[in-house]
């Protein structure tokens, strides 16, 4: 079966989870089945994080401070939610 293993490590705060979802999205996008897994985050901070990556929106108003998104930023959200639904990733 063919396929790639690809994984990430190194310290905190160097951006692997940005770029991971970065590739999560691109390869969605293509249509290239991905798995992105990580063992320190939870699935709907991740999915949040690939929003916000795509979006331009702050990943704390996807969570914390979600009050203070604007009308046009939830229609830029659900959006891209709608889109994203179609990609073959796993998270």
């Amino acid at each position: 079966m063919p396929g790639d293993f690809i994984m990430f490590a190194g310290p905190s705060g160097i951006g692997k989870t940005a770029f991971g979802c970065s590739l999560l999205y691109l390869f969605g996008k293509q249509n290239i089945p991905t798995l992105f897994l990580s063992g320190e985050m939870p699935e709907k901070q991740i999915a949040g994080r690939v929003l916000s990556c795509h979006t331009g929106i702050d990943s704390r108003l996807l969570t914390r401070e979600y009050k203070k998104l604007t009308q046009e930023q939830i229609n830029n959200l659900l959006d891209e939610t709608i889109v994203t639904q179609t990609y073959p990733i796993s998270i």
